[in-house]
């Protein structure tokens, strides 16, 4: 019976779950959007075999991050889907993250397959987090959901600082945020779904 510890450090085993859990409370067949947060899940499970082993291969880095890449490109969709592009609030975290790449990451990039990862990887993460922002779902799926690409990027800021910047001090969050991640986005969709139940079939609390 693994504890969860054992969870959060098994890059296949929690979002297996979570993609079970989204299926098992999905009602008569999962909804289309639905399916681009399994593929999401799905993604950065391979995404995340390549950083895991890298063995000191910046090809499987790079690897890595394209998979994560088709992550976020799904959790955007699924966002689009459901709500809106906040303007203001997309420039902002934009420009924010446009600074600290070329003010500080990449310094620390030396080939370029490698930087051109990196900078498209940071634009898609932005606007994943910003349409997140923008989802027009009820209050707790929005804000579960929004909570969940937060800690996402997140995670990927550390990652970013520790592999580039070579600053580890917060490198102990990295998987324990990235899987809060997933733990968040499936609590928002699971609130999503039960919204959608008839009055009569909803939980009562």
């Amino acid at each position: 019976m693994p504890n969860i510890v054992s969870i959060f450090n098994n890059c296949f085993l929690l979002p297996v779950i979570c993609i079970v859990i989204l299926l098992f409370f999905s009602d008569k067949g999962i909804k289309k959007d639905r399916w681009f947060i399994i593929l999401a899940f799905l993604f950065s499970i391979v995404g995340d075999w390549f950083l895991s082993h890298r063995h000191g291969l910046s090809s499987r880095f790079v690897s890595g991050i394209v998979w994560f890449f088709f992550a976020h490109l799904s959790y955007l969709i699924f966002c689009l889907k459901n709500g809106r592009i906040p303007k203001r609030f997309l420039q902002i975290i934009l420009i924010a993250y446009t600074l600290f790449f070329f003010i500080f990451l990449r310094q620390g990039i030396s080939e370029p397959i490698l930087l051109i990862a990196v900078f498209v990887y940071t634009v898609v993460s932005c606007f994943s987090l910003a349409t997140s922002f923008g989802l027009t779902l009820s209050f707790a799926s929005h804000w579960f959901f929004f909570a969940g690409i937060t800690s996402l990027v997140f995670s990927d800021t550390i990652i970013a600082c520790r592999e580039f910047l070579d600053f580890n001090q917060y490198a102990f969050l990295i998987r324990p945020t990235y899987h809060f991640s997933q733990i968040l986005i499936t609590v928002a969709l699971l609130f999503k779904t039960q919204n959608e139940q008839p009055p009569h079939k909803r939980l009562k609390y």
